[in-house]
């Protein structure tokens, strides 16, 4: 009688491959606060969160008011191994939909 499937292998893989992803974007951010690069985008170890929201595998994070009301947006995302999404912002929330709407409007028009 066999104790596994060779179609369980797979999924073992996978598992490994999902750890060593989350373990390299968990150094990568730790060096990031470190080196305060993520300090505009992502604030400072102090600053308090205006509002934040998850909506699909999307998350949403809003920061305080850039000191030079400069809207500020960072997206990012992954589909392999592990799937998420993020948008973290600051500024208003409306105009920061339509900055995105322009980016998109601009991104599928290729230089065209």
């Amino acid at each position: 009688m066999q104790s596994h499937r060779d179609s369980d292998h797979g999924s073992v893989d996978k598992l490994l491959e999902r750890e060593a992803f989350l373990k390299r974007l968990r150094e990568r951010a730790d060096e990031m606060v470190e080196r305060k690069l993520s300090v505009i985008t992502g604030g400072d170890e102090d600053e308090k969160v205006v509002r934040e929201w998850r909506h699909g595998d999307v998350n949403v994070r809003q920061f305080p008011d850039d000191e030079q009301s400069i809207l500020r947006i960072s997206v990012g995302g992954s589909r392999d191994p592990v799937q998420l999404a993020y948008c973290v912002y600051r500024g208003s929330h409306g105009k920061c939909v339509k900055l995105l709407r322009r980016v998109l409007e601009a991104m599928e028009n290729a230089g065209r």
